[in-house]
């Protein structure tokens, strides 16, 4: 029999989590013949390849960089009605497989969401996480410009570990995963509003975040901070942009418009360059547009965006500082 649920295990270059994580997803309360595991990484490592081996866990090894290639691997070698994304360094709550496919025995149902606990690299829990979680669940079908505003406040279109999708509808799209390079989290949210399905976007605490000294946004340098985040929300802009020539449905573009409106400020606000650079006149109709709809989180960076036209040293030092001292709270010291 084929189990309901495939969990895509990503991993590059990182090891020290990878076998929690694993773990994580074999501590679950659903019977071992309802889900799969399936590890895509690209290295081999001895103790970790036996474990995955004694484990009985589909184990792949692929020497591909971009994210999304792994992604799409995963999803191609997968059996289960349900694909569902987890990174190395994050883990699944043990009730997580359960919550999955109890959401998902509406067919209907095309994407879900879980909230998040945030946790530290010893794997202690902290209340003040680094994303909101929705205070109710919901379930959405019909999606509409305007559902957008939940959406953008509840980053319900962020991190991969959070997500699961029906797997024919991401089996008919990989391709398009394939060849994507960043915010594969916003595309395949794109990919399930465009489907026409209902959305789940769950209330509980599903999925583990591990925030960990290794993570790319650990910058104890204000330069290669600023430099790093450009880079990333430079490349995720991209990828929204290219992603905007696969949709014709006129709710699906303007959820990407309002997508490439977003990735424009936040590449502003980190970068100096100017071809990157938006004028004053652009940034206060974002302000009064998404004011209008309120998208606060695009109003929020529109804002910022002015300020720093105006003090752009001090404002993004005080966001750098504002960062890192949030950040430090979950690093042991």
């Amino acid at each position: 029999m084929d189990p309901i649920v495939s969990v895509v295990i990503t991993a590059h270059n990182r090891k020290k989590y990878l076998i929690n994580a694993v773990k994580s997803v074999l501590n679950q309360d659903s019977s071992r013949n309802v889900y799969e595991i399936i590890v895509v990484k690209n290295f081999a490592d001895k103790d970790i390849d036996s474990f995955l081996e004694r484990e009985g866990i589909k184990c792949i090894h692929t020497d591909a960089q971009p994210f999304g290639e792994k992604l799409a691997i995963g999803i191609d070698n997968s059996k289960g009605e349900v694909i569902s994304f987890l990174d190395d360094d994050d883990e699944f709550s043990r009730n997580k497989i359960s919550c999955l496919i109890e959401a998902f025995n509406d067919q209907r149902v095309t994407y879900h969401h879980s909230s998040i606990q945030t946790i530290d690299e010893s794997g202690k829990e902290h209340t003040d996480g680094l994303s909101k979680n929705i205070p109710n669940t919901l379930v959405t079908g019909n999606f509409k410009p305007n559902d957008f505003k939940i959406v953008m406040k509840y980053k319900l279109d962020w991190y991969m570990s959070a997500i699961s999708c029906q797997a024919n509808l991401l089996k008919k799209n990989s391709a398009i995963i394939r060849e994507a390079r960043a915010s594969l989290d916003k595309l395949t949210f794109l990919l399930c509003v465009d489907s026409g399905g209902s959305l789940y976007f769950d209330s509980r605490l599903l999925t583990r975040y591990r925030v960990h000294e290794s993570l790319t946004t650990r910058i104890t340098n204000r330069d290669s901070f600023l430099k790093t985040r450009k880079d990333f929300y430079d490349r995720s802009l991209k990828s929204l942009i290219e992603a905007s020539n696969n949709y014709k449905d006129k709710v699906i573009r303007s959820l990407i418009n309002w997508e490439i409106i977003h990735g424009k400020l936040l590449v502003y606000f980190f970068s100096d360059a100017e071809e990157d650079r938006i004028s004053t006149a652009s940034i206060i109709h974002y302000v009064f547009l998404s004011l209008s709809k309120r998208f606060n989180a695009i109003t929020y960076w529109a804002l910022l965006d002015l300020f720093r036209k105006i003090m752009p040293n001090m404002i993004r030092s005080s966001f750098y500082k504002r960062f890192i001292r949030k950040f430090n709270t979950y690093i042991p010291q």
